[in-house]
């Protein structure tokens, strides 16, 4: 474990090929306070600050006071939350539809 000055952690761990979000909805919030400062002002409560017209983050591009860095860091934080919700709800499918299979087979045998 080497402990970066700036306050990161890197980790060497073998075997290991991928993390994940742990605290996805709040660690956006937390890693990116200046948008979620942007984000109050916008039109529309549910702005993803993607498309949608009257968006304070995307007039704030535009005006060049939000560093583009920034934005686009922000959409890929964004796209890997949305992956990790997908994956969340296949996953809960898959176990609903496994035990389905186990329900069915418990019942059939009482036939």
């Amino acid at each position: 474990m080497i402990f970066l000055p700036q306050g990161g952690v890197v980790i060497d761990t073998p075997g290991m090929r991928e993390f994940h979000l742990w605290i996805a909805t709040e660690g956006s919030k937390h890693t990116f306070p200046d948008l979620d400062a942007l984000s109050v002002r916008c039109h529309f409560p549910g702005c993803t600050h993607t498309n949608e017209s009257r968006c304070a983050v995307r007039q704030a591009l535009a005006a060049g006071t939000l560093p583009r860095e920034r934005y686009d860091s922000f959409l890929k934080l964004q796209l890997e939350i949305r992956f990790l919700r997908e994956a969340e709800k296949r996953a809960a499918w898959q176990d609903r539809k496994q035990s389905d299979r186990g329900a069915r087979r418990v019942f059939s045998k009482q036939d």
